[in-house]
């Protein structure tokens, strides 16, 4: 009677447990099908790595209760009403928790410190937050927000757009991101969530991600998701479904992949992330510009993964992306010259290209169109020396096959830091 007590005892907890994790698997695919794969990428480069640790996973941490905020030190006339603005935009993402302004009755659990000039010793931050918890629950937070000089005309926007991204830090998202640079959590002169931004903000306070739901079992769960788990798999499948020729994966895997400063790690792909801003400066005529655009536009048509946007250098915060500088030489045998140098970023969780500074020589310009061209596609895909271009009288094309590999390069399924070796696998596997 005993045994078959316990057996029966055994059956039932088999069958809680079984329906316990299909109910699980259950709402992990709903969340997959609510949020899109940029989202869930962006997020667990955010919310799952510090940026003081960027190589450590950590697990979710995130508030259970609402939000008391108070001003503290020595805010300027206008602080108030943009950290309204900021709150606002939080809250009106109806997530399970709410922030409010601490009146008498409650203690605040959110302090922003406003520092006078020189008081708070930030390095070349201007502002940082300190996160305590326990249980990976956030109890309290410390916003710090440095005073800067008043006579910048980005004062205003600077200072809000610092005060928006140490809100959203606040919340449960220690990491800074170098993959989607177009959010809030790059460092961006930006007063405004952007889609993806709000999107991470939603997914972090989904019931089913509770505080200390850990990265690894984050990678187990969202693996389809994430671009960087399985990837062999998803490179392999998309090269057969899309029938890429294992000529343009020998290519790439000859000349596509960039040697790390540490000489025990593999060469691997380092792409720019998107958007890419391209600039020019030096000494130039009006139509180079108009050359630019046009070089942009074949880029931009041949993959929708990677955007390149023409700027203005002085609008950029850093020198990230793709920086041309012209100068006229009389002295050099050919009717244009360039040279390519690049700068990579390997501290973070995948590598980045973080900028191509492009040097043009020229003492006509007979083939300017070519070599703004060409410069582009070395900069951002192969440094490749052959004729990839057919020209003709009235333009300057990609030919099929580059096309093609530019497609290749910059799909998901070929994520930065995909290895020499991961690469071999998945070229032999093809016939």
């Amino acid at each position: 009677m005993r045994n078959a007590l316990f057996i029966l005892l055994f059956i039932l907890n088999t069958l809680y447990l079984s329906n316990c994790n299909f109910t699980k698997n259950n709402e992990i695919e709903l969340i997959k099908n609510k949020y899109s794969a940029a989202s869930i990428n962006y997020f667990y480069e955010v919310a799952l790595f510090h940026h003081d640790y960027p190589q450590k996973i950590k697990s979710i941490s995130k508030w259970k209760k609402d939000i008391y905020f108070s001003m503290k030190g020595h805010p300027i006339l206008g602080d108030r009403n943009k950290l309204l603005r900021v709150i606002d935009q939080i809250n009106r993402l109806n997530l399970p928790i709410n922030i409010y302004e601490a009146d008498k009755d409650s203690i605040p659990n959110l302090v922003i410190y406003f520092g006078v000039k020189n008081q708070l010793n930030l390095g070349e931050s201007v502002g940082n937050s300190t996160v305590n918890a326990s249980n990976d629950e956030i109890n309290n937070v410390r916003i710090n927000i440095k005073y800067e000089d008043l006579d910048s005309s980005l004062f205003n926007v600077k200072r809000e757009a610092v005060i928006l991204h140490e809100i959203v830090h606040s919340l449960g998202f220690p990491g800074h991101s170098y993959t989607y640079t177009h959010g809030v959590l790059r460092g961006n002169l930006i007063t405004e969530l952007t889609e993806v931004d709000k999107q991470i903000i939603k997914l972090l306070y989904e019931p089913i991600l509770t505080a200390g739901y850990t990265g690894k079992q984050f990678e187990n769960d969202f693996a389809d998701a994430l671009y960087h788990i399985n990837s062999k798999e998803k490179l392999s499948a998309f090269v057969k479904t899309e029938r890429i020729p294992r000529k343009a994966l020998e290519l790439i895997y000859q000349i596509g992949l960039i040697h790390p400063n540490d000489k025990t790690k593999e060469a691997c792909i380092v792409k720019f992330t998107s958007p890419a801003f391209v600039t020019a400066q030096g000494d130039y005529p009006p139509e180079f510009i108009e050359m630019i655009k046009k070089a942009i536009v074949q880029i931009n048509s041949s993959t929708s993964e990677l955007k390149l946007v023409f700027t203005k250098k002085e609008h950029l915060k850093n020198n990230d992306g793709i920086n041309f500088t012209f100068k006229k030489d009389s002295l050099i045998e050919s009717s244009t010259e360039s040279t390519i140098t690049n700068v990579i970023d390997w501290e973070y969780l995948l590598p980045r290209m973080c900028k191509s500074d492009v040097l043009v020589k020229y003492k006509n310009v007979k083939e300017m169109q070519l070599t703004i061209i060409s410069s582009l596609y070395r900069s951002i895909c192969l440094p490749i020396q052959t004729d990839i271009f057919v020209s003709t009288k009235n333009a300057v094309t990609l030919k099929p096959e580059y096309k093609e590999i530019l497609k290749l390069y910059y799909h998901s399924s070929l994520p930065s830091g995909f290895t020499k070796s991961q690469l071999r696998e998945v070229i032999d596997t093809l016939e």
